[in-house]
């Protein structure tokens, strides 16, 4: 049956990698251990050793389970398929089996994401792909002593969901020492015939992950100033015109992708170089910085704002035009 079960993650077809040198002594390493006393009787020399019983080092079970989001995931509500990711690694000093479970009814969030199905990083890239492998249900993904893999929990977001957050869980727990408390013992039962011991509760361990409602509202605010000739603020031909674009993100979540874009008005000319974000300045050629003038978009004046969380500090962009 133990070889059944570790087979299973080379049936899944599941790229795992290992960490590096693992600290710990593995299950089923000897440890022994002689004394030696050294001694003189006149001109001679003679020794006499002394050994304790040799012993095999038990195999502990522990596993971890991190979440790897990086903070909270936007979504939006009726949303299908949003991903969270975590690692799950074999904590242990031996190879071990472990099955995951996810559970979305957890206290303290404000909705209960939909379930719908736990993805294998197959391609080993850490980003969740369309071609990843699905999880069976049930199914033991094997991994070595201090082995780790990145899983992707996909939930759906319900319609109603339409404020803060949602919480999502996923646990890994050993398929064959699953059952009592830190240092229970699985006599005989572990690498080579060792006791296993259990160095976490269970077998188990679990993490979380948060989605939260992107509920992002952006707001432009724009301006105008004419200086004439003249110093006066008559709008003739070879008068300057000041434009100024204000964006504030409001409400909950992440504006991703965030640009401002504005075509240059017909009548007008652009004035070289005048184009700025927060008082600092753009470049024409859009090459080293956010902003661009004709490059992006023939005749538009383009700035790359990014991802804007709400709330955040409101982006003003600025450039001159003159009257032909």
């Amino acid at each position: 049956m133990k070889k059944q079960l570790l087979g299973l993650a080379a049936s899944l077809g599941v790229m795992m990698y290992a960490t590096g040198a693992l600290a710990a002594t593995g299950a089923g390493v000897s440890i022994t251990n002689t004394a030696t006393a050294r001694y003189n009787v006149g001109a001679a020399a003679y020794s006499v050793n002394a050994s304790a019983t040799p012993f095999k080092v038990s195999q502990l079970v522990n596993v971890s389970v991190t979440n790897m989001d990086g903070g909270q995931v936007p979504v939006a509500t009726s949303a299908t398929g949003q991903a969270t990711s975590f690692r799950i690694k074999n904590e242990g000093n031996g190879p071990d089996n472990f099955i995951l479970t996810v559970n979305n009814l957890i206290a303290g969030d404000s909705f209960d994401p939909t379930f719908s199905s736990i993805v294998l990083d197959s391609t080993g890239d850490g980003a969740y792909n369309t071609g990843d492998q699905t999880y069976v249900t049930g199914a033991a993904i094997a991994l070595t002593a201090g082995q780790e893999l990145t899983v992707f929990v996909l939930n759906d977001i319900p319609a109603a969901a339409n404020t803060n957050t949602g919480i999502t869980q996923v646990q890994a727990q050993s398929n064959i020492f699953n059952s009592g408390i830190l240092g229970t013992a699985y006599p005989g039962a572990g690498v080579g015939g060792v006791d296993a011991v259990l160095g976490v509760v269970d077998g188990a361990s679990s993490g979380q992950g948060t989605y939260v409602i992107s509920s992002v509202t952006v707001t432009l605010e724009k301006t105008s100033v004419i200086a004439d000739p003249w110093g006066g603020s008559q709008a003739v031909p070879g008068a300057t015109v000041t434009y100024s674009i204000k964006a504030t993100v409001s409400g909950s979540g992440t504006a991703t992708g965030l640009k401002i874009v504005d075509p240059i008005p017909a009548n007008t000319t652009y004035k070289s170089s005048t184009m700025q974000l927060n008082g600092a300045p753009l470049t024409d050629a859009g090459s080293d910085d956010a902003g661009d003038v004709n490059i992006t978009t023939p005749s538009t004046v383009t700035v790359n704002l990014g991802n804007v969380a709400a709330g955040a500090a409101a982006s003003t962009v600025s450039f001159q035009v003159t009257i032909n």
